[in-house]
């Protein structure tokens, strides 16, 4: 078999695996929302970004070995899907940020008595 044609398989077939670890860790993280009764599962957020970070750093670490090696297809494919997964990390992260100061903010109203701005109409 030539060269490029089992570079180019294993690539497609790492890319295949990986989509699909990705796939069955969202089923896996939404049927424990749903066991949950829709509550988010405790520790959700943190596997999540687990999840996220350990994937780019990863396929990042393969796709320098795979060029290392002189598979330079798997190497390419390898670096064209960590950076969506490093783009999904980023979004996960801005998107529990918000959450964040939502609930930062919102407790920081009730311990106040409900007033806002110092000075302002409430004050």
């Amino acid at each position: 078999m030539d060269t490029w044609m089992t570079d180019t398989l294993l690539g497609i077939g790492l890319v295949l695996l990986e989509a699909t670890a990705l796939v069955a860790y969202w089923v896996w993280e939404n049927f424990k929302h749903w066991a949950a009764a829709t509550m988010p599962a405790k520790g959700a957020a943190f596997r999540l970004w687990l999840v996220l970070s350990v994937a780019p750093t990863a396929t990042a670490a393969a796709s320098f070995a795979f060029f290392h090696v002189g598979l330079p297809v798997t190497g390419a494919l390898q670096a064209a899907i960590a950076t969506p997964l490093t783009g999904l990390l980023l979004l996960g992260l801005g998107t529990e940020l918000s959450r964040w100061t939502t609930r930062t903010r919102g407790r920081s109203r009730l311990r106040n008595g409900g007033a806002g701005v110092k000075g302002g109409p409430r004050s």
